[in-house]
């Protein structure tokens, strides 16, 4: 799990299973992403009041987007024994990371959580 502006992003693939990545730090204290063999030194850590804070080095193009499926679903047939509080209709989140180094490299991870809508609370936070 890694904190991004605040948001809890799972770093597990869809089965559950970690997603074959390895995350650590260099020699110069900069944060890194491994996946498949390519290496890619994202910036100085440093720590925060939170725990450990990265922040994009001079040159380094980082976007974090968030967006919607146009399409939502409704759920008719949900039933939740324990609350009898159901979402009537379910819709698609998108988070994606894009990080550009001035070299090149770039690292771009994509999240997809479900986001559910209750007649008198409206959209629901996204899991």
């Amino acid at each position: 799990m890694i904190d991004i502006n605040g948001l809890p992003m799972n770093t597990e693939m869809p089965d559950n299973r970690p997603f074959p990545m390895k995350m650590g730090t260099d020699a110069q204290k900069r944060f890194t992403v491994t996946i498949d063999g390519k290496l890619v030194a994202l910036g100085a850590v440093t720590e925060g009041s939170g725990g450990p804070v990265l922040k994009p080095e001079a040159g380094d193009r980082a976007i974090f987007s968030i967006s919607r499926s146009l399409i939502s679903w409704p759920t008719p047939f949900k039933l939740n024994f324990m609350t009898g509080h159901a979402p009537s209709w379910k819709r698609h989140m998108y988070y994606r990371l894009t990080w550009q180094k001035p070299d090149g490299s770039k690292l771009e991870m994509l999240w997809r959580y479900e986001q559910w809508f209750y007649g008198t609370d409206g959209w629901a936070s996204a899991s």
